[in-house]
C-alpha cells in the first residue's frame, strides 16, 4: 500500500518537477537586489490564533490559497477549492449539500472537517442530526484575504467536528485609510444547458479617519440548468440562483485595542439536483431504464431552498505581554428540501411479496419533504502570549448551545409531480436536538534555541444533549405509534492532547513531527420507526505525522511535504436496518479505520510573472473491523466509501507588460480526481466512481489595478465528472455531475 501511494504522487510530481527543474535551472540564480518578482509569495496564517505567521514556520501540514490565487482561479464556492488544495475532497450534491473530507476520513453522523467564516463557527444540515455533515454551509467566496486547510486533527483549539481538519475562509477587513471598492460583472454560457451570470461588488468607507471603517460586499448570482427531466417534459431543471452580502464594521477603540462586528447572509434557491441518470436500474423488482446523459426522469421536481444568517463581535486587545481576543458568534440556518420518493412503492411492494416487511400501505408516487432550522451560539476567550523568553502559548475557554428542529415528511404527488394536499400525509415526524458544549483548551510552545522547539497541547471539554422526537404521523400511516417521543438524554467527557516536535535547520528547510488527537460529539437518531437506535456515541481519532517544509533557489521554489497515519477510533458509521430500508448511526468498537498517505504542495516562480504550482495527495483510508449491521456489512480491508485514493491539481500561469500601464495574462490549470471504488458498503448497490480530469484557462489584459476583462473556459473537454453517487435499495442510481463545459468573459472594475 506504501508503495502504491508513493508511486501515485511520483507520478503526479514528475511532470511538474520536470518542468519546474527545467525552468528554473534556465534562469540565472539572482542576486539579493533581484527583488521579490522572482521570489514565490510568502504566506502568512492566523489558523493557530497566536497572531500572524508564516506557513512555512508553523509545524503542521497547510494548503493555503492567497487573495491573488482565489481571483486567478475564479474560486467561488468550496468545490472549487477542494480542487485547488491537496489532501481536500468533497462529496458534492449540489448548492449547500456537500460533505467535506480531509484524507479520507468521511462517515455517518457529525462533520469531519471544521468550517469557519474568519472566527464565525458553521454547522451542517440534513434530515437529520445525525446527518449534519451532509450540508455544510456554503457561502459564496468573494473579497477573500485567503483560504486555509489546516490537514490532520484540530481539536485542541477548534473542538469537535475537527477530527480531520478544519478549513477556515478569511474575509478582507474594512480599513480606515481610503475609500476603495470593487465591481464584477460575469456572463457565461454552459454546453448542454443554459447561460449563467454574477454580479459582485464590494465598497470600503471609512466614517471616522482612522477610528471607524465599514465594508460592504454583496453578489447576486445565477447558474443555469443543465440537466433535462424527460418524465415531466422540463429542460435545464437545474437552475441555482443565490444572492447574500457581509457587513463588516471595524472600530479602532485605542492604540491596542479593536472591535470588529460581522454580518453574514445568503438565500440559495435551486430549482432541482444536478443529477442524471444514464444507466439502468432494479428497485425490487421493477427496472428503471436509463434516462440518458444529462438527463433524469424523476416523478418529482426536487426543489432546495438555503437561508444563512452568520453574525459576530470580536474584541482585540494588545497587553504588553499577550494579545486577548473575545468573540461572540451567531449561526442561523434554515432550509427545505423535496426529494422523489416515488420508487419506495416498489421497494416496499417487493420486500412484502418476499415475506420481509410487513403488509403495510403504501404511498403509490410522493416526495420526502425535510424542513430543518439551526441555532447556534457562541462564545470565545482566548490569550497568547508573546514572553520575551522560551515559553510561548495560548490559552482559552469556550462554551457554545446548539440547537436544530426538523420536521419529515412524505406527501403523495400527482402525475406532473405536484403534492396532493388533500390526501393525507403517509408520514410526519418532528424532533428538537439540542446540544451544549464546554470546554478548556490551551498549547504552549517552550522554543530550546534557534532551531528547536515542542509544543504540547490539550483540551479538556464535557458536551451536554438532550433531543426530543415526536412521531406525529406513524411511517406508512401504520408503523409505530402517532404522538409517541423519544426523549433522550447523554452526557460525554474527555480529554484530548497534542504533542510537536520542530526543527528548523536552517531558514529555509524545517522539519516537524506531531502526534494529535480528534473527535466528534456523539448524538440521537430520529427513528422513523421503533427498530432504529436511540443513541450514538463519541468517536475520535490519533494522528502521526511528520513533515518537511522547504524553499530553494532563494526563495524560487518551495516544496512542502506531509506522511501521515490516522487510526479511527469508536467510529460513527451508518446502520442498515428492515432489509436496508432505514439508517441510523452505530458505533464500531475500538480501532476501527485508518488513513495513511502523503500529501505534496509545490509553488514556483522561474521568472518573473511566471508562477507554477502543484497539489497532490496520495492515500489509502480503509476499515480495520467489519462494520456489523452495516450496510453490506463491509468486511476489514475495504476502502472507505467516497474516498479517491490520488487527487492532484496544478496549474500555471504568465503575467507580461504590455504597454502605458496595461498587463496580460494567461493560465491554465488542471484538477485530477482518482477512482471512488467504494460509493456505497452493499456489494449490489456499489456503483465506483470513474477518475476524472477537469481542465481549465483564461487569458486576460488588465489596466494595472483598475480594469480586467478575462476570457475563461472551465471543463474544456466537456468532462462528466461524477462528483457523486446517490444509490440505494429504495433510489435509482443518481450520477451528481460537474458543470459541462462554460465558457464566459468576466469585466472587473476597482475604484
Amino acid at each position: 500500500m506504501t508503495k502504491s501511494i508513493g508511486n501515485n504522487l511520483k507520478s503526479s510530481a514528475s511532470i511538474a518537477a520536470i518542468s519546474i527543474a527545467a525552468a528554473l535551472a534556465a534562469t540565472p540564480v539572482l542576486a539579493a537586489e533581484g527583488g521579490d518578482a522572482y521570489q514565490v509569495e510568502e504566506l502568512v496564517i492566523t489558523a493557530n490564533k497566536r497572531g500572524a505567521e508564516s506557513v512555512q514556520d508553523v509545524g503542521t501540514s497547510i494548503g493555503v490559497l492567497s487573495e491573488q490565487a482565489l481571483a486567478q482561479r475564479d474560486i467561488k464556492e468550496f468545490i472549487d477549492i477542494t480542487r485547488n488544495v491537496a489532501g481536500l475532497n468533497v462529496v458534492d450534491q449540489g448548492p449547500g449539500q456537500k460533505t467535506f473530507m480531509i484524507r479520507g476520513l468521511i462517515g455517518a453522523g457529525e462533520s469531519t472537517v471544521g468550517l469557519y467564516y474568519d472566527n464565525l463557527p458553521t454547522n451542517g444540515s440534513g434530515e437529520s442530526a445525525a446527518a449534519s455533515a451532509g450540508r455544510q454551509t456554503d457561502l459564496y467566496i468573494f473579497d477573500a484575504e485567503r483560504v486555509e486547510v489546516l490537514r490532520g486533527p484540530q481539536s485542541t483549539l477548534y473542538g469537535s467536528s475537527a477530527l480531520a481538519g478544519v478549513v477556515r475562509i478569511i474575509t478582507n477587513e474594512p480599513e480606515a485609510d481610503a475609500v476603495h471598492g470593487q465591481l464584477v460583472v460575469d456572463g457565461s454560457a454552459t454546453a448542454h444547458g443554459s447561460t449563467n451570470y454574477a454580479l459582485k461588488s464590494m465598497v470600503n468607507l471609512p466614517i471616522i479617519e482612522d477610528k471607524l471603517a465599514v465594508r460592504l460586499v454583496a453578489y447576486k448570482t445565477h447558474d443555469g440548468g443543465f440537466i433535462d427531466n424527460t418524465r415531466l417534459g422540463r429542460e435545464d431543471i437545474n437552475t441555482v440562483d443565490s444572492q447574500g452580502f457581509r457587513l463588516s464594521a471595524k472600530a479602532w477603540l485605542g492604540d491596542r485595542t479593536t472591535l470588529l462586528g460581522q454580518l453574514f447572509v445568503q438565500d440559495i434557491d435551486a430549482a432541482d439536483k444536478g443529477a442524471h441518470r444514464p444507466y439502468d436500474e432494479i428497485i425490487g423488482a421493477t427496472l428503471y431504464p436509463a434516462a440518458g446523459k444529462w438527463k433524469n426522469d424523476s416523478k418529482a421536481l426536487q426543489p432546495r431552498t438555503d437561508h444563512t444568517v452568520m453574525a459576530g463581535l470580536t474584541l482585540e486587545h494588545e497587553f504588553d505581554a499577550a494579545n486577548l481576543t473575545i468573540s461572540q458568534a451567531y449561526f442561523k440556518r434554515k432550509n427545505d428540501d423535496i426529494s422523489n420518493a416515488s420508487e419506495l412503492n416498489d421497494y416496499f411492494g417487493y420486500l412484502v411479496s418476499q415475506g420481509n416487511f410487513p403488509p403495510v400501505p403504501r404511498m403509490p408516487q410522493g416526495v420526502f419533504e425535510s424542513a430543518q432550522e439551526t441555532e447556534m451560539w457562541t462564545t470565545e476567550a482566548r490569550v497568547a502570549t508573546k514572553f520575551d523568553g522560551p515559553l510561548n502559548g495560548v490559552a482559552g475557554v469556550m462554551y457554545q448551545n446548539r440547537k436544530i428542529h426538523i420536521d419529515n415528511r412524505f406527501r403523495q404527488i400527482d402525475n406532473a409531480g405536484r403534492p396532493i394536499d388533500t390526501i393525507p400525509l403517509w408520514y410526519n415526524r418532528t424532533a428538537d436536538f439540542e446540544l451544549k458544549q464546554i470546554a478548556a483548551f490551551g498549547e504552549a510552545t517552550y522554543t530550546f534555541n534557534d532551531k528547536l522547539s515542542v509544543l504540547a497541547g490539550l483540551r479538556v471539554f464535557k458536551n451536554e444533549r438532550h433531543d426530543i422526537s415526536t412521531s406525529v404521523i406513524p411511517f406508512m400511516r401504520v408503523l409505530g405509534t402517532p404522538g409517541a417521543q423519544d426523549n433522550v438524554n447523554s452526557e460525554e467527557s474527555k480529554a484530548i492532547y497534542k504533542g510537536q516536535v520542530t526543527y528548523k535547520h536552517t531558514e529555509d528547510l524545517t522539519f516537524y513531527a506531531s502526534v494529535s488527537e480528534g473527535y466528534r460529539a456523539g448524538g440521537t437518531i430520529v427513528r422513523v420507526v421503533p427498530q432504529l437506535p436511540e443513541s450514538y456515541g463519541a468517536d475520535h481519532t490519533l494522528n502521526y505525522e511528520a513533515g518537511v517544509k522547504s524553499e530553494w533557489f532563494d526563495r524560487r521554489l518551495q516544496a512542502n511535504l506531509s506522511a501521515y497515519k490516522i487510526n479511527w477510533y469508536d467510529m460513527q458509521y451508518s446502520g442498515s436496518f428492515f432489509n436496508g430500508t432505514f439508517e441510523g448511526v452505530l458505533n464500531c468498537e475500538g480501532k476501527c479505520a485508518h488513513s495513511t498517505g502523503v500529501e505534496l504542495d509545490v509553488t514556483a516562480r522561474p521568472m518573473p510573472g511566471l508562477d507554477l504550482t502543484l497539489a497532490a495527495t496520495a492515500f489509502k483510508a480503509e476499515l480495520d473491523k467489519q462494520l456489523l449491521n452495516g450496510e453490506g456489512d463491509p468486511p476489514a480491508g475495504t476502502q472507505l466509501r467516497n474516498t479517491p485514493s490520488f487527487s492532484f491539481s496544478t496549474s500555471g500561469s504568465y503575467t507580461w507588460d504590455l504597454a502605458n500601464g496595461w498587463t496580460a495574462m494567461v493560465r491554465a490549470d488542471v484538477q485530477h480526481v482518482g477512482e471512488v471504488p467504494i460509493t456505497h458498503y452493499r456489494v449490489a448497490d456499489n456503483r465506483p466512481g470513474k477518475e476524472y480530469t477537469l481542465v481549465n484557462a483564461a487569458a486576460s489584459i488588465a489596466s494595472g489595478d483598475t480594469w480586467e476583462a478575462k476570457l475563461y473556459v472551465r471543463n474544456i473537454f466537456d468532462e462528466a465528472a461524477q462528483v457523486n453517487v446517490a444509490n440505494d435499495a429504495t433510489t435509482p442510481y443518481l450520477i451528481y455531475t460537474s458543470q459541462p463545459r462554460t465558457v464566459g468573459i468576466s469585466l472587473g472594475m476597482k475604484y
